[in-house]
């Protein structure tokens, strides 16, 4: 019997396991992008290597984070547009899922450059301010965008101002990509011109082409919203998204890179596709993850963000060791355990309590919906 596309009588599933599993898997990549280069330093000699000195590509797998980003949003808080106190507790939720584990990443590096900080760079540092500085905590470049994004969908949920500002957004980040298409279509339409202080600030992040992978999960968190896929249409979705992602990696550098602006937008699209055919597969019951997974994705943003400073403090106080390739690889595994063993104890002895006591002192306290977790 045929599943016709209908609207959705129901809310998304509260977890989709794809979606957190995913979210894990991109936290570890970008991991092993760095703790593998610190590994390799403490080689005997540059011929011995691990792993083929191959290293994971982290750009894509911020690319899935970037998107997921949308996707949650949209999948969580479609109903809220025209609602202004959504937008309070938006905001509210968004600020205290990043700040505090962003805060005590960077409590490590403050502490040994601490005679070279200014006021001025150390607001920067603590607020998060959309703009272009030298971050102390590496993954920290990702989150100035979230910030953007996060400021600007809260005003899209304001009554009757949201939706323009949403259009206008999408709009502007279009124009700005006016460059790349072919010569002769290029010239339609004049070039922005924006001021010069702008390309580091809010505006110039916002209009930055990284902003097409949020609009892809956007999207495919509004179709999963609001509409429930039959089967078939989840299997062309998911085999749809990994066949154009599979062929748009030579053009991102087999995922060490992002592309030009309009690659971006694909490789946003790919990953959208093939969320919105997993979480069709859950919502039949055809695939099914139990709490492992939503205990993995609660490790995600403490493994992600508080990789680097825990690295800094082994590199400060482990010593310079001359390893030949087994005693790398012991260092490897030794070190991931600790890494992932850390980021649990911050997930389930620090994050999860807190976020439970903070959502209590947010402005409202709806039902949760979809994977509110970024």
């Amino acid at each position: 019997m045929a599943h016709p596309v209908v609207r959705s009588g129901f809310p998304p599933p509260l977890l989709l396991g794809s979606l957190e599993i995913g979210r894990f898997i991109a936290a570890s990549m970008v991991l092993l992008s760095h703790f593998m280069l610190d590994v390799a330093h403490h080689a005997r000699s540059p011929d011995i290597h691990i792993l083929g000195g191959v290293l994971p590509p982290a750009p894509i797998a911020v690319q899935y984070f970037f998107v997921l980003s949308g996707f949650v949003m949209m999948s969580a808080h479609h109903r809220d547009f025209g609602r202004p106190i959504k937008a309070l507790h938006f905001w509210w939720r968004r600020a205290a899922r990043i700040y505090p584990l962003y805060w005590l990443a960077l409590l490590v590096p403050c502490i040994f450059l601490y005679h070279s900080m200014t006021p001025h760079w150390l607001v920067q540092l603590v607020f998060l301010f959309p703009i272009r500085v030298i971050d102390l905590v590496p993954p920290a470049w990702s989150l100035r965008y979230e910030i953007v994004f996060y400021l600007i969908f809260g005003f899209g949920l304001l009554p009757y101002v949201g939706k323009p500002v949403l259009a206008v957004w999408v709009l502007g980040l279009i124009w700005g990509c006016w460059y790349y298409l072919p010569w002769g279509l290029s010239h339609l339409l004049p070039l922005p011109v924006f001021p010069h202080a702008w390309a580091d600030s809010l505006p110039g992040q916002a209009f930055d082409p990284h902003a097409f992978y949020f609009f892809a999960g956007l999207g495919g968190g509004w179709i999963f919203a609001r509409f429930r896929l039959p089967p078939w249409l989840c299997w062309g979705l998911l085999a749809a998204g990994m066949m154009a992602l599979v062929a748009q990696l030579p053009h991102i550098f087999w995922g060490y890179g992002y592309g030009h602006p309009f690659m971006q937008a694909g490789t946003g699209l790919a990953f959208a596709a093939m969320m919105l055919g997993l979480g069709g597969f859950e919502r039949y019951g055809r695939l099914r993850f139990g709490p492992w997974a939503r205990r993995l994705g609660a490790v995600s943003y403490p493994l992600y963000i508080l990789h680097p400073p825990l690295l800094l403090l082994t590199w400060r106080f482990a010593g310079d060791f001359r390893l030949g390739q087994a005693g790398l690889y012991g260092m490897l595994l030794l070190g991931l355990s600790g890494l992932y063993g850390a980021a649990w104890l911050a997930a389930f002895g620090l994050d999860q309590p807190l976020q439970r006591a903070l959502r209590r002192w947010g402005p409202v306290r709806p039902a949760i919906r979809g994977n509110a977790r970024i």
